[in-house]
């Protein structure tokens, strides 16, 4: 299941490639089996390498309402006040 995430370009770059993005809080951790062989010898020649990668909570942002007027803002993080919304339901 996890190398539906990735993709190889064949025959000529055999780069893997990240085909979807990834998400932290659906999944940590990815798992793939790479099986190269080989075309042009009568021996076929084959290897396989298992690779993981972990995927890093790096774009959690705190919850607010635009606008958004800062009253904190360290470079990656904004910290908001907000406007005050009302409503009258009848």
């Amino acid at each position: 299941a996890d190398a539906s995430y990735f993709r190889i370009d064949l025959p000529n770059s055999g780069m893997v490639i990240l085909d979807k993005p990834l998400d932290y809080e659906t999944k940590t951790q990815l798992q793939v089996v790479i099986f190269a062989v080989e075309t042009t010898t009568k021996e076929k020649y084959n290897t396989t390498a298992t690779v993981t990668v972990n995927v890093l909570d790096g774009d959690d942002q705190y919850p607010q309402f635009q606008p958004c007027a800062p009253v904190y803002e360290d470079g990656d993080h904004n910290i908001c006040t907000n406007p005050v919304y009302s409503v009258n339901i009848t």
